[in-house]
């Protein structure tokens, strides 16, 4: 059986251009796809939708019925790739995966979400009470929503709040 391939990290993406080939054989990613990774720094919305091609990141919104919707902590999706018009999730632990359109990624997401246990990767970074109530749940919708602003700030900002309500949840008991 084959091993899957080490996850690709913005870091390395975006800091070694030399390995642009290799990697993108092994992550099914194109030279374009790398140079477009770079407009991921840009610090707001409109500024990545100037850039040709132009970039929307969304965070990964999780609701489940009767509930306000939470945050993917860590994770967000990029769109549309330079070649193909798909899709990049980043989660923390997966790294940098591409599907070839959005309606796939949500399917896949919706799936690994619904059969997820509290300890799954990729809820990992989630408070203990969401991972709790999404590893209860078997009807967990996804959807989208543009990140206005600085893209890695938003994603530290988000672990650190849940990393508090973790603090807090383990200091009242």
């Amino acid at each position: 059986m084959p091993n899957s391939p080490a996850p690709l990290f913005f870091p390395e993406a975006l800091q070694s251009p030399g390995l642009w080939t290799e990697l993108g054989k092994t992550h099914g990613l194109t030279q374009k796809d790398f140079e477009w990774f770079r407009d991921l720094e840009l610090a707001t919305r409109t500024l990545r939708s100037q850039q040709n091609p132009p970039m929307l990141v969304e965070r990964v919104l999780l609701r489940m019925a009767d509930q306000e919707p939470f945050t993917l902590a860590g994770s967000f999706v990029l769109s549309p790739t330079p070649e193909t018009n798909g899709v990049i999730l980043y989660s923390p632990y997966g790294g940098i995966q591409k599907y070839y359109s959005r309606t796939a990624l949500t399917e896949q997401l919706r799936q690994r979400l619904n059969d997820a246990g509290e300890d799954d990767d990729l809820l990992a970074l989630m408070s203990l009470a969401e991972r709790k109530t999404l590893a209860a749940s078997d009807n967990i919708d996804v959807s989208y929503q543009a990140i206005e602003g600085d893209v890695f700030e938003e994603q530290t900002a988000g672990i650190a709040q849940n990393q508090r309500l973790n603090q807090q949840a383990c200091s009242t008991n």
